[in-house]
């Protein structure tokens, strides 16, 4: 499968399961889990180290929850894929392809999940899915456009040390499914190309 979209330099890159995520800074050696912010929506970017078939499946097909937790005007979106959860929170000064405002109201809801290979980075899957709360979380983050992108980081670096993944889920104040995928990628000769 080949995808083209628009990345965060407005530039139309091309990102095909099998090969490495195309922007260096979100691969890693370790787990961990980034928010990348597009024209329209944002994706999330995911590596786990000795991911195992089940942690796989149920991030890039299974139905999983999402919740937003928030910490002094921080929202942080929580995903809970079963035994494997983890939270995201995005910095809305950090927006650079368009203006806040028009990112704002954007309805876009779709958000991309990119799981990538620790170390090389290659993109393991790619799913597509309509993002529940994205109503509530673009509310909660238009109340961050008066914070400097310096104290936003601030906050949301103590919200992490304060809170753990399990903590935020249970004090979540928005709560939302997303189905299980309905097409399964086992092919990386797919001839299909998307541009976004």
């Amino acid at each position: 499968m080949k995808i083209n979209r628009i990345d965060t330099d407005m530039d139309i890159v091309s990102y095909s399961i099998g090969a490495p995520f195309p922007e260096d800074r979100y691969i890693s050696s370790n787990d961990c889990v980034m928010p990348r912010i597009t024209p329209h929506s944002f994706d999330v970017v995911i590596t786990l180290k000795n991911l195992t078939i089940e942690e796989r499946k149920s991030i890039a097909y299974d139905s999983f929850n999402v919740s937003i937790f928030v910490f002094k005007q921080i929202p942080y979106i929580i995903f809970d894929f079963g035994g494997y959860k983890c939270n995201i929170a995005i910095n809305i000064q950090k927006i650079r392809q368009v203006p806040i405002e028009q990112w704002i109201k954007d309805v876009e809801e779709t958000v991309v999940l990119y799981l990538l290979e620790e170390c090389t980075g290659n993109i393991l899957d790619i799913r597509f899915c309509k993002f529940p709360l994205m109503t509530e979380l673009k509310y909660l983050l238009k109340l961050q456009s008066k914070i400097t992108k310096e104290s936003i980081d601030s906050r949301i670096v103590e919200g992490e040390s304060m809170y753990s993944v399990h903590d935020m889920l249970n004090y979540s104040i928005f709560f939302g499914e997303v189905p299980a995928s309905e097409k399964i990628i086992e092919s990386q000769d797919t001839e299909e190309e998307f541009l976004f």
